[in-house]
């Protein structure tokens, strides 16, 4: 299944948007790499969390990637 930002699994509903988004691109890449559903979206919001995590923190743009693989 695609997800995107007006479908999307029900786990992710309280995300703030942006973290959301990247859970969604997340779940999206895990799904096409043959990861089931649940893992894929507990994958996918942890690595979402994360990445604000490091956004919030300035250690994305330090790092110079925003990357969630």
């Amino acid at each position: 299944m695609h997800w995107t930002l007006d479908r999307y699994p029900l786990p992710l509903e309280n995300l703030p948007p942006g973290v959301r988004r990247k859970a969604i691109e997340r779940a999206n890449s895990l799904l096409s790499s043959g990861q089931d559903e649940a893992s894929a979206v507990r994958q996918a919001i942890a690595d979402a969390r994360r990445w604000a995590l490091e956004e919030l923190c300035g250690l994305g743009a330090r790092a110079g990637s925003t990357s969630l693989a």
